[in-house]
């Protein structure tokens, strides 16, 4: 897969700000995270095919060289998941800067992987024995823009979850509707 110049530089372009921001939150990791970031978003890749892509590409050219066979990328990414100070940082530079409120949704999903220390039997009656992963996910409502993630165990539930959210991005003040499941989809101005 040969990925165009052009694209990669407008990407790279566009995306200055972001790679500043990063920077700030993961001084050591900021490009090994950006340079991931911008493989998945040029081609939605496997692990096992980044560091071909990644050489065939004019990132290769246009960054500094970053490690990304299968066994860097994956021991990389435990690496990353261990730094949840520094992603809280990340994201509270969104956060923060949202007046006009935060959406908030909640999902799981089964996962069977044994290996991952997210996944665990739901404590849900109706997905009894399922081990599954949850994720909180929040928007901007304005920009309609990713600006915050949890990955929590299967056995945490969505008011435990959501009240981590809140937490971690100092949520504080706002209106917190709820769907008839009672999962937390909306805190507006949830400061």
């Amino acid at each position: 897969m040969r990925l165009s110049c052009g694209t990669t530089q407008l990407i790279l372009t566009t995306t200055q700000n972001l790679l500043e921001t990063l920077r700030q939150s993961f001084p050591t990791d900021f490009l090994h995270i950006y340079t991931l970031a911008t493989l998945k978003l040029l081609g939605n890749l496997p692990i096992k095919d980044l560091q071909i892509t990644y050489t065939k590409s004019a990132i290769s050219q246009l960054l500094p060289p970053i490690p990304l066979s299968k066994n860097t990328t994956t021991t990389f990414l435990t690496h990353l998941s261990t730094q949840r100070n520094a992603m809280i940082k990340f994201m509270k530079q969104y956060t923060q800067n949202d007046q006009d409120g935060i959406i908030f949704d909640g999902t799981n999903f089964v996962n069977g992987a044994r290996t991952n220390p997210f996944t665990q039997k739901d404590y849900t009656p109706n997905q009894k024995g399922k081990t599954q992963i949850r994720l909180i996910y929040a928007f901007s409502r304005k920009n309609q823009t990713p600006i915050y993630l949890l990955v929590t165990p299967g056995s945490v539930s969505d008011k435990t979850a959501f009240n981590q959210a809140l937490e971690e991005i100092d949520g504080k003040d706002g209106t917190i509707l709820l769907d008839n499941c009672g999962l937390a989809v909306s805190a507006v101005n949830a400061r």
